[in-house]
């Protein structure tokens, strides 16, 4: 299992698409505020050399800065080609058995 940490904040959209990444994929992720959390800020800027780039991604203890898609798809082995998108509702029962098939 995957422990992933994403250094950012809420305004920034490289973040936001990162986030909505990793949810599209049903990746568990801990999501840190830098503008919230001066520790994080710190840790960030560490990383980095000084510079405050965010998003930073920490998978496995690895840094990713501001990584795209395909980067984080390669890490995480997440394969693109095949995807299947379920369209449905919570409460349909059919739906519910195709969704175990998609996962």
């Amino acid at each position: 299992m995957n422990t992933i940490d994403l250094y950012g904040a809420d305004w920034c959209p490289d973040c936001q698409r990162a986030k909505a990444y990793l949810k599209e994929n049903n990746i568990d992720f801990n999501f840190v505020d830098v503008d919230l959390d001066k520790e994080a800020t710190a840790k960030v800027e560490d990383i980095n050399k000084g510079k405050r780039i965010i998003p930073t991604i920490i998978i496995n203890e690895k840094p990713y800065t501001n990584p795209d898609n395909s980067v984080l798809a390669s890490v995480l082995g997440i394969n693109e080609q095949g995807r299947v998108i379920l369209y449905g509702a919570d409460w349909c029962p059919d739906c519910q058995r195709a969704k175990v098939f998609t996962r």
